[in-house]
């Protein structure tokens, strides 16, 4: 199983009922996935209380640059218990080719917020590493897809040398994520219409996923942020750039009401949009199916309800 078959199964199971409910039970890479993907930090909070593992840096990363994650008073013991972690584990950070961001990584991890009073102070170095680090993710991560040649002896060698190239990549994107998600989310506030971040989100690189899949969990955020910035019309208006998890886990997170999600259903299964690499479009339309009913009916899974 790949990456991308990773992320279909986990967003269909965390995100079913039109809310975000962690299944620690999943087991393969569920820490990674809760820490990036819960929107709110009473949910991770409880999770911690109760044993679920955490990723202190990316819960620490989110909390000092998510500004679309909804934070109460269990921000303050979150963020004290993901510090307390880091500093009984003693990781170490790689540190990349952006000094000013692995300064601030730096912060954030020892102090759990960054350096700066705001980003209308940010240091004309840390802003301009910000771009170099977006502009290395569109470049190499996702870049517009190219077209392959029709040669078939050219395509083999090309073949060879791309997935050779991409076992690079991703052991670069997978050494420098922290600073990567962090240049992300403090973009989506400095310069929320920037096109880099409509270009993470659109683009893919099918050639290459480990099982956590974290370069797919950056375009969720931006797909997220591009919905959030632009409205419901961007979501309708490039439903055939989106994969067809994707357009399921928008439409869950971003509360799509039941007349939406039947029309949704409706141009997935008249007009084929959305691509379908990695989940068949019957299974999407199975699962917002399940998700209308959830949100209709306000459907607890906790309660032994089942609908046909």
């Amino acid at each position: 199983m790949c990456g991308y078959c990773v992320e279909r199964n986990q967003l269909v199971l965390h995100w079913q009922y039109g809310r975000f409910e962690p299944q620690p039970e999943l087991g393969s890479n569920a820490s990674h996935f809760i820490s990036l993907e819960c929107p709110d930090t009473r949910t991770l909070y409880t999770w911690q209380q109760q044993g679920q593992a955490l990723e202190p840096e990316l819960v620490l990363i989110r909390l000092a640059c998510d500004a679309r994650m909804k934070c109460d008073a269990t921000a303050v013991p979150l963020r004290k218990a993901m510090l307390a972690q880091i500093s009984h584990q003693h990781p170490t950070t790689a540190a990349s080719v952006w000094p000013w961001l692995d300064n601030a990584l730096t912060h954030i991890l020892n102090y759990g917020r960054l350096p700066y009073t705001g980003i209308d102070v940010f240091p004309t170095e840390l802003l301009n590493e910000l771009e170099q680090a977006l502009a290395w993710l569109t470049q190499h991560i996702y870049p517009v897809q190219a077209t392959d040649t029709d040669d078939d002896g050219e395509y083999e060698q090309q073949h060879e040398d791309s997935l050779k190239y991409s076992h690079l990549l991703a052991e670069q994107l997978y050494q420098q994520f922290q600073p990567l998600l962090m240049a992300t989310l403090l973009m989506q506030q400095i310069q929320p219409d920037h096109a880099v971040i409509q270009q993470i989100a659109l683009n893919h690189n099918a050639s290459f996923t480990h099982f956590v899949g974290l370069e797919l969990a950056l375009r969720r955020q931006a797909q997220y942020h591009c919905i959030q910035h632009y409205g419901k019309d961007w979501f309708w208006q490039h439903l055939h750039q989106l994969e067809l998890q994707h357009i399921f886990y928008l439409a869950a997170r971003c509360h799509l009401d039941p007349g939406e999600i039947t029309a949704l259903q409706i141009k997935l299964e008249d007009e084929f949009v959305g691509q379908h690499y990695f989940m068949p479009r019957q299974d999407c339309i199975d699962a917002l199916t399940m998700l209308s009913l959830a949100v209709e009916f306000e459907f607890d899974p906790d309660e032994n309800n089942v609908y046909y």
